[in-house]
């Protein structure tokens, strides 16, 4: 996947909490309006159904606001419910979905860390299952490799959803992004 070196998003630097918290916002809303939550869960629970019945132990890499995690455990269907690791590489915006979603605090079930993807602290096989959602386009290409590696070595299976950076791709986002703020 290529990646637009000019193309700046408001997650790859510095912001001011408000400004983080409402860009985690708008990320929550996109992956609910355009499918990109329904998707990953159902990859989710498509390879939970292969675990039987037994706990799945998940790690959600680049977890943003952890909309995600929270939508899959809000949609789980039986028990017993997953565990989720959900990292971020920076410390403020873990801060930031907190502010955003308040229920992370009170949800056993997900632990936030900070820890970066290309070299993840857990030992090999911790995992059932290692997710990344729009973290890849972030990425360079070496980068993207090493994010891939590391989710296959904690990750007994892998789940990676992503968008493909196109120009037609970035008009139709930044046509989505002027109706999310003027609403």
């Amino acid at each position: 996947m290529e990646r637009l070196s000019h193309a700046h998003e408001l997650l790859d630097g510095p912001l001011d909490a408000t400004t983080l918290a409402g860009n985690l916002r708008d990320l929550a809303r996109v992956n609910r309006w355009l499918g990109g939550a329904r998707l990953s869960i159902r990859m989710i629970a498509d390879l939970a159904g292969a675990a039987g019945d037994r706990s799945m132990r998940i790690l959600d890499v680049g977890t943003g606001g952890a909309d995600i995690p929270l939508a899959l455990l809000a949609s789980w269907h039986g028990l017993p419910r997953p565990s989720v690791v959900a990292i971020d590489a920076r410390p403020e915006i873990l801060a930031a979905a907190r502010l955003v979603h308040p229920a992370l605090d009170r949800t056993p079930e997900i632990a936030l860390e900070v820890a970066d993807g290309r070299a993840l602290p857990y030992p090999d096989g911790t995992f059932d299952l290692a997710h990344a959602s729009l973290v890849m386009h972030h990425l360079e290409p070496d980068e993207a490799v090493a994010l891939l590696r590391e989710l296959r070595r904690v990750g007994e299976a892998v789940v990676v959803n992503d968008l493909d950076r196109t120009r037609i791709d970035w008009l139709g986002a930044r046509a989505d992004a002027k109706s999310i703020h003027a609403q």
